[in-house]
């Protein structure tokens, strides 16, 4: 499900928690409260803080009274509705250690109901699965239907984020029911289309039956789609066509997950969602791309471009950067692949520019909660200091107080003896690991330059060679120029060795596009070879970002040694992934090299290293060819 989806459901959830607080609160004015309600429903934040904050001005905090709790409340649902999750959770833990739990059982409840929505919303899907578990006997006893609903809807998509099909199943359609018998038919349509993803995503990890839950999940979306007036454009219709062309794509039925996205288009136009558009034009050109229909999909990738440009959203023209990249590439238009390479990157560090921002306005949040916390202590210490003055007794407060300073003075002595010793001792560490960090990464800068660059060094040789050996060659200016353009690609890739040191963990399948871009242009300097990918990539893990250098580095020595010494016209690579097994191979017709095999030379050596850092095993073999097989394995549970 879409973050846009979630946040409508949280909006949802929040709507008037105001209004069913306890009989304390009945005379209070909640009118003002309801107006930052209907703020936050159309996401105006700011005005809705903007009116918190004049409230708050105003407002005699009296922990006896209602209206301070409902206040603080209020401040709670805007920072959930901001994504200041963090700030929220540490908000409602402070608000809860204070707040009388008999008297304000009602915001009691919801304060834990809005703390489980946080620790949903932080990845703690236990933690939330354990705090619905606790208010929901409230709910159900006060006959508060709708909320009942709420609570076992985010207790279904908790035990979806932990893969818990079985368990989210039940729960959402425990859901469905209840919302069926109470007459919320206002809620269906996401009910029925929270199932249809529990099997939607169930499909993506688990290939048993999967017809079956295809077939589930349609049906879901279809029922959804029955409570909806597909006569009136609304963001929820086009969302749900969204998601149905997703689940299509991942069944490879692209004609049928074209069909959906032209229809949530349509929509989107009528309602004039530009994000909605710009994700559908993209969802669209990628979906073209699979069906080499590569015109129809660069109209509508730059139409996302332009979409997500006039919108600033930096994050989605990450994306169609890099899709127009490999779109141009894949049809040999490598200047303008080249471009979208460089604004993908141009891009992608601008927007963790705005991450940094947004990460320092949650930082300023939450320090001054800890201030206001600090704060209260120093009151609260301050009076016990006073408590403890008055009903000491002289002569004893003198005798303590000497014990005190001797005790003290002692202590500090040492104190201060063991810090100097301890700075002694952390400067000599910090020189000593100073010295064995800048000797580490000589090493690794040395081997990184040799294995991403040392395929293009032997692509000039090589093709230097050519050149000698048929030197009335009529095609010898387009050769030279091939030879300019290698060299430009070894310039490039020093670059790519800077950004690949600092790059982002990435899904292993859009990782292989990034290899596979890169090996085409290598392997245009060896037009004889045959050479061959085969992948079996279903599990698609995410592997840290130096894992993933290796494996770079460790592939492209692989290619280079057959490139270099077999002497073949003909070369294999083949990776697959297993549930707890990466294999990648490398087997060629030429001729098998002992030296190869006894691990002599840097080449082998360096992958060796990268190995034995990955905890892998080597195995260099000669195939029913004649020809070498170097084939590696790694253990999952060591890499990602």
């Amino acid at each position: 499900m879409t973050l846009k989806i979630f946040k409508l459901l949280l909006a949802a959830i929040l709507l008037h928690s105001c209004g069913n607080n306890d009989k304390a609160q009945s005379k209070i004015d909640l009118a003002p409260y309801d107006s930052i309600n209907n703020l936050l429903k159309n996401y105006d934040i700011e005005n809705a803080s903007n009116l918190w904050r004049k409230l708050d001005a105003k407002i005699t905090k009296n922990p006896n009274d209602s209206i301070t709790w409902v206040h603080e409340q209020m401040f709670v649902q805007i920072l959930l509705n901001a994504n200041y999750f963090d700030s929220a959770k540490t908000e409602i833990l402070k608000t809860l250690s204070t707040i009388d739990s008999s008297k304000f059982k009602d915001i009691y409840t919801n304060l834990k109901r809005l703390q489980s929505v946080s620790e949903l919303q932080l990845g703690n899907y236990n933690e939330s699965i354990n705090l619905n578990f606790q208010i929901l006997p409230y709910f159900e006893k006060t006959n508060n239907f709708k909320r009942v609903c709420g609570i076992k809807a985010n207790i279904s998509w908790a035990y979806f984020n932990l893969m818990a099909w079985s368990d989210s199943k039940r729960y959402i359609l425990e859901t469905i029911n209840l919302a069926n018998q109470n007459k919320h038919e206002d809620l269906l349509p996401d009910y029925y289309q929270r199932l249809a993803t529990v099997f939607a995503g169930q499909l993506q990890y688990d290939t048993i039956n999967k017809y079956q839950k295809f077939d589930s999940a349609i049906l879901y979306y279809n029922k959804s789609l029955a409570y909806l007036d597909t006569n009136e454009a609304s963001w929820d219709l086009s969302n749900l066509y969204l998601n149905k062309g997703s689940l299509y794509t991942l069944m490879q039925m692209y004609d049928a997950s074209i069909l959906e996205y032209q229809k949530a288009l349509k929509v989107n136009k009528e309602i004039n969602d530009e994000q909605g558009i710009a994700n559908c034009y993209t969802n669209l050109g990628l979906t073209y791309m699979n069906t080499s229909q590569f015109k129809e999909a660069e109209s509508v990738l730059l139409m996302a471009e332009e979409t997500a440009i006039k919108m600033n959203d930096f994050g989605l023209l990450t994306t169609i950067n890099k899709n127009l990249a490999v779109l141009y590439n894949n049809t040999k238009q490598f200047e303008k692949s080249s471009n979208y390479y460089e604004k993908y990157t141009s891009v992608y560090f601008k927007e963790l520019d705005k991450s940094s921002i947004e990460s320092s306005k949650s930082l300023s949040i939450k320090y001054e909660n800890e201030k206001t916390e600090k704060e209260i202590q120093l009151y609260k210490n301050e009076q016990l200091k006073n408590k403890n003055r008055v009903l000491g007794l002289s002569l004893l407060l003198v005798l303590l107080l000497s014990i005190v300073v001797i005790v003290a003075y002692v202590y500090f002595q040492h104190a201060k003896n063991k810090k100097i010793i301890d700075q002694i001792h952390i400067e000599n560490e910090k020189k000593i690991l100073e010295q064995i960090t800048k000797e580490t990464e000589r090493n690794r800068i040395s081997r990184n330059l040799h294995d991403n660059l040392g395929a293009y060094a032997s692509s000039i040789l090589n093709k230097i060679k050519m050149i000698e050996n048929d030197s009335s060659s009529e095609y010898k200016e387009t050769e030279l120029e091939e030879l300019r353009l290698t060299a430009q690609q070894i310039l490039s890739n020093l670059k790519s060795i800077v950004i690949d040191l600092n790059q982002k963990s990435l899904p292993f399948l859009e990782f292989m596009d990034q290899i596979k871009t890169e090996l085409m242009r290598l392997l245009n300097s060896y037009p004889k070879i045959d050479f061959n990918i085969n992948e079996q990539l279903e599990f698609n893990s995410i592997y840290s970002p130096e894992n993933q250098f290796h494996f770079k580095s460790i592939l492209f020595e692989m290619i280079n040694n057959a490139l270099k010494h077999s002497q073949a016209d003909r070369i294999n690579l083949d990776i697959s992934e297993s549930q707890d097994i990466l294999e990648i191979s490398i087997s060629d017709n030429g001729k098998f090299s002992s030296n190869i095999e006894n691990g002599n030379g840097n080449g082998i050596k360096n992958i060796k290293s990268r190995i034995q850092f990955l905890k892998g095993h080597l195995n260099i073999t000669k195939n029913e060819e004649g020809g070498t097989r170097i084939s590696i394995q790694l253990n999952k549970v060591d890499i990602i």
